[in-house]
């Protein structure tokens, strides 16, 4: 085909006008300017919250606080919300706060001075890691500052009144959560194994910084619609900023129908949020996070929200919610909740929701029973109420956190791997758990009424009994096998420290763990014979192996001077330590259990030992008898065939015997039978096998009845008399008696 040079020419045109307007259509997308609703929504935010934005339509690129959006040019995907969008940083270091003389668009820059709780952090020395949850921010109080803020030039209001302020409580009505939520962050600062393990505790102080914010009457802008953010896929809200305009609810602004790609919904500790009247409950069907803290509600929460197909994680503490599903439709993406139930219903029903959930949160002044087989982490903060676990179901919880409340009874679950308790009632003794599940490895009881210890406490590795004034053990030997100990503010006295925290006192720094600090009891303590391991002799392969140790007082295999290869399985009752392979037999070890304990432990290389075999021939087997001493699992064999064991013997070292069965024939004669493992080897023995009696091997086919055939017989001719030869009956392949 020939294309001459006009048409070549318009075909390129065609093209290269093609891909401009590909190129520019596809750039429509990905560098979209601010829509105009968009503009005028975050104008009204502005407006809202007195907000630093200047210059709406470019918020995207003028560095606007708080805003993220798609693209340099693109749309909105991001508000964040706090002091610092007003200019109020949140973090200072100085407790009076002076004028910052530098200058925003909309303001002076305050600097405040406020107190945060210590954030609650989880630990572990060894593997497992808790992901469980307190609760969130409590009272709020702000500290002493004075400015006068600059001249707001956006909107109607020309001017913002001088404040003066000293400490003072946050201002608007006291929220519930003053009720139900005053914590202390109680930590564990001994440094246990591994360093020191911050403990989860239920008396948590938590100050939310609001620093002093103008309130006046302003004149909003109008919306042409609600609030328009049709790319917003996370709108943050915290407690740190608050609306200029009293008594308005932002809920009352949108529908959440233009947050359509919504994902994430935090607002906390909103003072005027105090209804959800037109609250977004059906729109949001990309919402997967909502978390509605702090709002001062009490109304009935929208049942149809929790129908939200992609919903799994909803927080509606320090409220007082009226929460009734009534049967409604619930997402089966809904997998943490946390709520404050209202005190005017005197029990809750959250059946509908229990299939799905795994994570549950309280806050209840009412009785409540928990009947699901589903919620894994459960935390129950409350002031008077009990709580009522149906013991049948709730058999997959694996943290329980309780506060301030009564426990009726306690879980079925054999899967709880922590409990923290504080300030809880029980009916139980000596500990609210009456006995503990393998899988436990964390367990807090504080300010309770422990009295005493349990002879063991398992597989605990981490105990916390702070502030339990009764506690007088006599003996506080159960607690040498965890990791972490605290029973400060307890009876506990010198008398009752038992010496496996004594003699290992300067070993790693216990002072966190009583009230008297071990290492002052040290002198006293008669450690060399305190000290002991429960064998006098242990048993290696001739290859070197993993020893396991056991006995009183090892201590925790950790600090400086201590044998390397020694690990603490269970601190002071079982250690393990690899031994080398065979030098000499037997041998002498010193194991350094700290930089001041050595302990001599011997060590026996051993083999099996074959010591007899007895052959008995059955119908088409023969059993072997065998005679020796084994220290593990043994196989057998006869000149390579394999001898499967039918009847077990001892693997202690001590005399015992295993029968192998073969069932396939055995040739007379001499044979090597080998027997061992894979740890300690193999021990072989030379036998003579006889039969008992001949054996018949093979026979001729019959063509009728009546024939002669062979048949080949194994004998021994001078004591067996049978013929080589029978006669057929009827049956083919029958032979007659010889």
């Amino acid at each position: 085909m020939v294309v001459n040079n006009n048409n070549r020419n318009y075909y390129l045109s065609t093209i290269l006008f093609s891909s401009i307007i590909l190129l520019s259509y596809l750039s429509s997308f990905s560098n979209a300017a601010l829509t105009t609703l968009e503009i005028e929504s975050i104008e009204w935010l502005h407006s809202f919250y007195q907000t630093s934005w200047t210059d709406f339509a470019n918020v995207c690129t003028n560095g606007a606080i708080g805003i993220t959006c798609t693209a340099p040019n693109g749309n909105i995907k991001s508000i964040f919300l706090d002091s610092n969008a007003i200019g109020i940083p949140t973090t200072t270091s100085a407790t009076t706060a002076t004028t910052n003389t530098t200058t925003t668009a909309t303001g002076s820059s305050l600097t405040s001075s406020t107190s945060t709780g210590t954030p609650l952090t989880t630990g572990t020395p060894l593997t497992t890691s808790l992901p469980m949850a307190i609760g969130g921010a409590l009272g709020t109080t702000s500290t002493s500052l004075t400015t006068t803020p600059a001249a707001i030039t956006s909107g109607p209001v020309t001017s913002m009144p001088a404040l003066t302020s000293t400490t003072a409580t946050s201002s608007g009505p006291v929220s519930p959560a003053s009720v139900y939520e005053s914590y202390s962050t109680t930590t564990s600062t001994s440094g246990g194994i591994g360093g020191p393990l911050l403990l989860q505790s239920s008396s948590q102080t938590s100050n939310l910084p609001i620093p002093i914010q103008p309130i006046t009457t302003y004149d909003l802008p109008a919306l042409s619609q609600e609030l328009t953010f049709p790319y917003l896929e996370s709108l943050t809200i915290l407690g740190s900023i608050q609306p200029a305009v009293e008594n308005a609810n932002l809920f009352t602004y949108t529908t959440g129908a233009n947050m359509p790609n919504l994902k994430t919904l935090i607002i906390n500790d909103q003072k005027y949020f105090n209804s959800f009247l037109g609250f977004p409950s059906t729109n949001l069907t990309q919402l997967t996070t909502c978390d509605l803290k702090g709002l001062n509600i009490s109304s009935g929460f929208p049942s149809n929200f929790l129908a939200l197909p992609l919903l799994n994680t909803l927080k509606l503490k320090n409220n007082f919610i009226i929460f009734d599903n009534n049967g409604g439709t619930v997402s089966n993406s809904l997998k943490n909740l946390e709520i404050g139930l209202s005190p005017n219903k005197p029990t809750v029903d959250l059946s509908t929701m229990m299939p799905y959930l795994e994570s549950l949160d309280l806050v209840i002044n009412s009785q409540l029973t928990l009947t699901t087989a589903q919620v894994s982490n459960l935390v129950v903060l409350s002031n008077q109420a009990s709580f009522t676990f149906n013991s049948v179901q709730v058999n997959a919880l694996k943290y329980l956190t309780a506060t301030n409340t009564t426990l009726l009874n306690q879980p079925s679950s054999q899967n709880l791997i922590s409990v923290i308790l504080s300030g809880v009632s029980h009916t139980n003794t000596p500990f609210y758990l009456t006995g503990f599940p393998s899988s436990l490895i964390y367990y807090t009881e504080e300010k309770g009424q422990v009295t005493n210890l349990p002879s063991s406490i398992g597989n605990i590795k981490t105990i916390n009994l702070n502030g339990n004034a009764q506690f007088n053990p006599s003996s506080t030997a159960s607690l040498c096998t965890a990791t972490s100990v605290n029973v400060k503010g307890t009876m506990v006295s010198a008398t009752t420290i038992d010496k496996c925290f004594i003699c290992y006192a300067n070993q790693f720094d216990m002072s966190g763990w009583f009230d008297i600090n071990p290492s002052s009891l040290l002198s006293s303590a008669n450690c060399a014979g305190y000290i002991t391991f429960d064998k006098p002799v242990y048993y290696s392969h001739p290859f070197g192996q993993v020893l396991n140790l056991t006995g009183t007082g090892l201590g925790w295999g950790i600090g400086t001077g201590v044998t390397p290869k020694l690990i603490a399985i269970t601190p002071n009752k079982f250690l393990q330590y690899q031994v080398a392979g065979q030098q000499s037999n037997p041998i002498n070890i010193d194991l350094a259990l700290s930089a001041s304990i050595t302990k001599t432990i011997t060590v026996r290389y051993l083999s099996p030992i074959l010591t007899a075999v007895q052959f008995v021939q059955g119908d088409g087997i023969v059993n072997v008898t065998v005679n020796g001493t084994f220290f593990e699992q043994p196989t057998f064999s006869l000149d390579g065939v394999n001898c499967p064991v039918t009847v077990q013997g001892l693997i202690d070292g001590n005399d015992t015997s295993f029968i192998c069965t073969l069932t396939q024939g055995l040739k007379e004669g001499q044979q090597t039978i080998v027997g061992g493992g894979p740890l300690y080897g193999n021990g072989a023995l030379m036998v003579y096998f006889l039969r008992s009696y001949p054996m018949v091997s093979s026979t001729s086919d019959v063509p009728s009845a009546g024939a002669w055939y062979s048949v080949q017989v194994y004998r021994r001719p001078a004591r067996y008399h049978h013929g080589a030869y029978g006669r057929a009956s009827h049956h083919a392949r029958h032979v007659q008696p010889c």
